[in-house]
């Protein structure tokens, strides 16, 4: 059985960046490949929107897999680093941290419905809540704004 690491790193309030790339939040790979499925767009990001703007992307497995790495880059970044006044931006992600969880893994289209598509691109997190640690996790997100992570999860950032 492998135990994974969790860290804790307190988000920075400073603007957040992956890449050199075209986008701070594409990489440069990534970009290419956008750019080369929707040539008439201005940018990565543009070239992003508009295969997220085809409503069967998720079922595509072409598009979905260039929606990939972008989306679950730019949800780690939003989870992980974005916050407000020390604490996560998401509601969500606040409450479990809050309650002394760890940021386990996303799942890419977790799901699938529209309200899960609207709201999120189809993914999911999962939230683990390790007893040894609940308590320690707990206060230094409330001292320090730290968020637990796992290996696992901190590949996207």
């Amino acid at each position: 059985q492998q135990q994974q690491q969790q860290q804790h790193i307190v988000p920075s309030s400073s603007s957040t960046t992956v890449s050199t790339g075209t986008h701070p939040l594409i990489g440069d790979q990534d970009a290419e490949a956008l750019l080369r499925a929707y040539p008439s767009s201005s940018s990565p990001l543009a070239a992003l929107n508009m295969l997220l703007a085809n409503p069967g992307w998720y079922k595509d497995d072409a598009l979905s897999s260039l929606a990939k790495a972008p989306l679950m880059r730019l949800a780690a970044k939003y989870l992980y680093c974005e916050s407000r006044r020390g604490r996560a931006i998401d509601p969500v992600a606040n409450f479990h941290v809050r309650n002394g969880a760890c940021i386990e893994q996303l799942n890419w289209l977790g799901n699938t419905n529209r309200t899960g598509l609207d709201q999120s691109a189809g993914m999911m997190v999962n939230y683990r809540y390790d007893l040894s640690n609940i308590e320690s996790n707990h206060e230094a997100y409330v001292r320090t704004g730290s968020i637990p992570s796992s290996d696992k999860f901190r590949l996207w950032l």
